[in-house]
């Protein structure tokens, strides 16, 4: 789902403005299934009396990492995203293998 939803946020700019609008809120939606079902999984495998400090501290980071995106695409537009997402996926993958996930 996160692939379909940075693949909707790539079209935005190489399509004529209503497609663009559909896409974008189609992109949206899918991010926000997505951070869900992350947020749901996080609470899920977290017990102990820290479960709220580490939920809050990743929402901070789902916060600022939001506006890292808004900045990008206000910088250089869907190109400086698509170079942000093509920057941050390894790095976000090679953490969730290195802890077997």
């Amino acid at each position: 789902m996160l692939l379909g939803a940075g693949s909707g946020l790539l079209l935005v700019p190489v399509v004529a403005p209503p497609v663009a609008l559909a896409a974008l809120a189609v992109a949206y939606g899918l991010y926000l299934a997505v951070l869900v079902a992350a947020e749901a999984e996080l609470q899920r495998r977290i017990t102990g009396p820290y479960r709220v400090t580490i939920t809050s501290v990743a929402g901070a980071g789902t916060e600022l990492s939001s506006l890292l995106v808004f900045a990008a695409w206000a910088g250089g537009g869907g190109t400086a995203v698509a170079v942000l997402v093509l920057a941050v996926v390894p790095v976000v993958a090679a953490t969730g293998l290195r802890r077997g996930h």
